[in-house]
């Protein structure tokens, strides 16, 4: 009997240490595995293991210059970068594109001797950052059209005028001044420059042309000089971060469009408005004009203005004053607004 106790003792003890043995094996392991998830297995080789034998070299101390922010440097092209032509209306030469693969540029005052009067880049994927030289005196149509990586651009005071869909989908473009020369914005001109976030616009403007801001979806506040005197349709359409604006006294007008065989309004979509001052001076408004403006929650419109189908809707939780009565979903059965 005490044989047997003995013997079962014996192999008692040399189980656990089987066990034991092989526990350490699978917390081994299992503390490998989490290492690699967790992008550590590094830490475990820096002294040395039995398995792999290398012993990590000490990290690299790191460079102060190589991490500061390096100043950006701008670069003045050859003309053998450009393509270009000479434009007799304008005096000048005309730069309608740019073939090198600098990313700050600043575009020469003279090419062949001949002043640069107008530039072009549609569609550059290199470029960031651009200087327009003094002389300019136009941004022509789509000049840096899909030029989706221009973060900044200095337009000198010589411009007077931005063409239909200049800045079209400059994605990251985040800011603009416009020089106080300029009279008029072309239609589309900064449409879908889904970045930006403030604009200038001086009071030399007089007119803003249709979709000239549509889609600007991250732009939340802007001002509209006094001297305008119309904007196009759907100008600000799309702009879902846009929270309050002031339509001058000069405005006769708030105009939509037909996009796709839909009509599209000045402000719809601009979900996060939630304030507007309409002047005695509009007298008419469009159709779908505030359509989806869901925070807009009071608007007074005008008593001799003509308001088109769907002015408001989708506009919840609005109350709107027109002609000395309160219009709204709760008292308004027919939605005639």
């Amino acid at each position: 009997m005490k044989k047997k106790l003995v013997k079962f003792l014996v192999c008692l003890c040399l189980a656990a240490i089987t066990m034991g043995g092989c526990g350490d094996d699978r917390e081994t392991s299992s503390g490998r595995e989490e290492n690699d998830i967790l992008g550590l297995e590094s830490a475990a080789t820096e002294t040395g293991t039995a398995d792999s034998g290398i012993i990590a070299e000490p990290e690299a101390e790191a460079d102060p210059e190589t991490e500061a922010e390096l100043p950006l440097e701008y670069v003045e092209p050859a003309a053998t970068d450009f393509e270009y032509n000479y434009d007799a209306v304008l005096g000048g030469v005309v730069i309608t594109k740019y073939n090198g693969e600098a990313e700050a540029i600043r575009i020469p005052a003279e090419i062949d001797g001949e002043p640069v009067k107008g530039v072009g880049c549609k569609d550059n994927s290199s470029i960031t950052h651009i200087e327009l030289p003094d002389g300019i005196t136009s941004i022509g149509e789509q000049a840096f059209a899909y030029c989706s990586y221009l973060t900044e651009i200095t337009i000198p005071d010589s411009v007077t005028s931005i063409g239909d869909g200049a800045f079209f989908r400059c994605s990251r473009l985040t800011e603009i001044t416009i020089p106080d020369n300029v009279t008029s914005i072309g239609a589309a001109a900064f449409a879908e420059c889904r970045s930006l976030t403030e604009i200038t616009i001086p009071d030399s403007v007089t007119s803003i042309g249709k979709r000239a801001f549509a889609e600007c979806s991250s732009l939340m506040e802007i001002t509209i000089p006094d001297n305008v005197t119309s904007f196009g349709g759907a100008v600000f359409a799309g702009c879902s971060s846009l929270t309050e604006i002031t339509i001058p006294d000069s405005v006769t007008s708030l105009e939509s469009i037909m996009i796709t065989g839909i009509v599209t309004g000045a402000f719809q979509g601009c979900s996060s408005l939630t304030e507007i001052t309409i002047p005695d001076s509009v007298t008419s408004i469009g159709g779908n004009a505030f359509k989806d403006c869901s925070s807009l929650r009071n608007i007074t419109i005008p008593d001799n203005a003509k308001i088109e189908a769907n002015a408001f809707e989708g506009c919840n939780g609005l109350t709107v004053t027109y002609q000395g009565q309160e219009y709204n979903y709760a008292n308004d059965p027919n939605h005639w607004w």
